[in-house]
């Protein structure tokens, strides 16, 4: 983990989105099920990606948009934090992402969108 002892934390947001190709249509359940695991998995990155600052995130979003057999996550994070947001904002959108894909889909695209500070 880097030493950001000396930085001073200021307000950030990142924006991390995903698609997952379908062979079906998901479920309002099932919809529902991804994005609570986007949002869990955001909350938890720090305790499970190797080299993530811990941060106290203040604002977790994870929205899916259902376009035929594609399902993208848009997963939004803000907090006071020392460092970006990348690996929290990462995470969420690929746990919404396999939770909905299981055995049945395939993750065509995951990146990071936007990084904000200030």
């Amino acid at each position: 983990m880097p030493d950001v002892t000396d930085v001073v934390p200021v307000r950030r947001m990142t924006v991390a989105k995903g698609s997952v190709h379908l062979d079906h249509v998901p479920s309002e359940r099932k919809m529902g099920a991804a994005a609570a695991a986007g949002s869990l998995a955001a909350k938890q990155a720090a305790h499970n990606v190797a080299h993530t600052v811990p941060a106290q995130l203040t604002h977790i979003e994870c929205d899916l948009d259902v376009d035929g057999h594609i399902v993208t996550a848009t997963v939004t994070v803000q907090a006071i934090a020392r460092t970006t947001l990348s690996a929290y904002a990462l995470a969420g959108a690929s746990a919404a992402l396999v939770a909905l894909a299981g055995d049945a889909g395939r993750i065509t695209d995951l990146h990071v969108v936007q990084n904000v500070e200030g």
